[in-house]
């Protein structure tokens, strides 16, 4: 799949209300024909939009807790803006126009060619605490971030779990404790470009 979207654009910059790159692709995106199919995850950008504004207003002097919930759900929000920015550039199959379409941003052809290597030697294990999985891999010497996914027993859907600047490894918390949970990590490059995704590693959670 070739990568079009510069992510870059959207994570590296706030998102206020009305404006924005995620205001942008929902407006773009929004009873779009062409993006018919995604019609849920827009709406739920808009709902983790709105989520996150609400925060953001609340945490303004507003303590530790609050900001600690201002930052999580604009995690949220960029997560929701990854899984879209994921689907487009797979329908898209290098048109860009149909990425511009959406209301995304390109990346310049020139770091097209930037090579990001998805991560390898993707291990999980059981952390110290109960529920929890440390996840641990080979660091990518181009990556500046990754992204990790899990799939829960019994699911088809890959969830967002967290995005670590750790080259080697992260923990994820509140795994459900019965069947076998997946889990896959990619590599982030400058520009917002994305490696692909790792084969998925299962761990029993206790």
């Amino acid at each position: 799949m070739k990568k079009l979207i510069n992510r870059g654009s959207y994570k590296n910059c706030p998102q206020p209300i009305g404006s924005g790159k995620g205001s942008n692709v929902y407006l773009n995106m929004k009873g779009n024909a062409t993006f018919v199919a995604y019609q849920d995850d827009v709406d739920e950008l808009k709902v983790r939009r709105d989520l996150y504004e609400i925060a953001n207003a609340k945490a303004v002097n507003g303590g530790t807790l609050l900001t600690a919930e201002k930052n999580r759900c604009y995690q949220a929000f960029l997560e929701q803006l990854d899984k879209l920015a994921d689907k487009v550039e797979e329908l898209a199959d290098g048109n860009e126009d149909i990425a511009k379409a959406a209301g995304f941003d390109l990346i310049k052809e020139a770091d097209r060619n930037y090579d990001l290597y998805m991560p390898r030697g993707l291990k999980v294990i059981n952390a110290e605490r109960a529920t929890e999985a440390k996840i641990t891999w080979e660091p990518q010497p181009k990556a500046i971030n990754y992204a990790i996914e899990y799939q829960l027993p019994g699911e088809t859907i890959w969830r967002n779990g967290t995005y670590s600047t750790n080259s080697r490894n992260t923990i994820i918390s509140g795994l459900p404790v019965e069947g076998i949970t997946l889990f896959r990590i990619c590599a982030l490059g400058r520009k917002g470009l994305k490696s692909e995704w790792s084969e998925p590693v299962g761990l029993r959670v206790i």
